[in-house]
């Protein structure tokens, strides 16, 4: 069957498996797809296999302004932040729950980077946090970093670094994160640890 025919057959059997999309993901389908897998085009990172507590904290941290301040310098984060304010908690419970049961995608490469390398510096800079295969640790609020799009990857660690993510003192975890990046120099090779996250499985 054509390439068409197959994404097609895909969708359905990701929307049988993980069930009907939960009230409030409308919201949410515009940018990141109908199955969470995201859009590079508008910086909508992939969502499928996201950890349900992760996305509660993200998403609270918008609605606290920890996230998505300024339109000047993060104008995804602020679209994000005002979809945010129309979500009741009970429907973020719902999306969370929905999206951790859909399957991960692995993105398409996007980075160039150095992946030997960057399991080098990963195993030295995030593993004590996000662990030695990237699986994540709840207990010290770090995901999973194994289904992120290595473009995300890279412009998050940039927004630590400016200080658009992880500046407030209250969002102490996000903190932690920002406080690890700026102690690294500008030109760090984030690149080189996105795209050894990309060789990495689910």
């Amino acid at each position: 069957c054509g390439s068409g025919a197959l994404l097609a057959l895909l969708l359905m059997r990701t929307l049988t498996a993980a069930g009907a999309a939960p009230a409030g993901y409308e919201y949410c389908t515009l940018c990141h797809g109908a199955t969470g897998g995201g859009n590079v085009a508008i910086l909508a990172p992939a969502l499928a296999g996201i950890e349900p507590w992760y996305l509660a904290e993200q998403l609270q941290g918008y609605r606290m302004r920890h996230r998505g301040k300024d339109f000047a310098t993060d104008p995804a984060g602020t679209e994000m932040r005002v979809v945010t304010n129309d979500l009741r908690p009970e429907e973020t419970d719902a999306i969370g729950a929905w999206l951790s049961r859909l399957p991960v995608v692995m993105p398409p490469v996007t980075v160039a980077g150095d992946a030997r390398r960057g399991k080098s510096l990963y195993a030295t800079h995030c593993a004590a946090c996000h662990g030695a295969r990237a699986e994540g640790n709840a207990a010290l609020h770090a995901p999973s970093l194994v289904r992120l799009n290595d473009w995300y990857v890279v412009a998050s660690f940039h927004k630590y670094q400016a200080g658009l993510r992880g500046a407030d003192a209250t969002d102490p975890w996000a903190n932690a994160m920002q406080v690890q990046s700026r102690a690294l120099p500008t030109d760090f090779a984030i690149e080189d640890i996105a795209r050894f996250l990309g060789t990495l499985k689910p």
